[in-house]
């Protein structure tokens, strides 16, 4: 596993319903984007009738100081969040770019499933546990409850 740090995108947008039904987050996979509309359940977070859509991307932490790999991963999601949202980029009213030094605690790859990540518990030490959205364990997928689960489960075990 590595850290991860990620590139953010918050776009402003007026008079376009970003997610409709009850989906608030859409994954792309291919490269891993993650795009979530906080404004669909807080409307107090924008301006009335503008909507808010905030897309992020893993990069590898040794990345985060790298400018040209920076430059065109931000490149690369706004073709993403374009490839989602046709000419949503151009639209925007503002757009504010960010760089996270962490965010997930660990950089996903390709293929990664559930398996192959650490379990709660160390087999080779004692009274060592992980808890997060990066562990193995049951019913644990990477979703955002991911962590909670985790911890509860590490809990679990420590009480026993």
């Amino acid at each position: 596993m590595e850290t991860s740090s990620a590139i953010v995108i918050d776009l402003a947008v007026k008079e376009q319903q970003l997610f409709l039904k009850k989906k608030d987050i859409i994954v792309v996979v291919d490269p891993l984007v993650i795009l979530r509309n906080p404004t669909k359940n807080d409307k107090t977070l924008a301006p009335e009738g503008q909507h808010l859509l905030s897309a992020w991307m893993p990069i590898p932490h040794q990345k985060l100081k790298d400018k040209e790999y920076v430059n065109n991963a931000f490149i690369q999601l706004e073709k993403t969040i374009d490839s989602v949202f046709p000419e949503l980029v151009s639209k925007a009213i503002f757009k504010r770019k960010l760089l996270l030094n962490t965010v997930i605690g660990f950089y996903p790859k390709k293929g990664m499933g559930v398996e192959s990540r650490p379990d709660v518990k160390f087999s080779e030490f004692s009274n060592i546990y992980l808890v997060g959205d990066s562990i193995n364990c049951p019913s644990i997928g990477g979703s955002s409850d991911a962590a909670f689960t985790s911890a509860i489960y590490c809990s679990n075990l420590i009480n026993r």
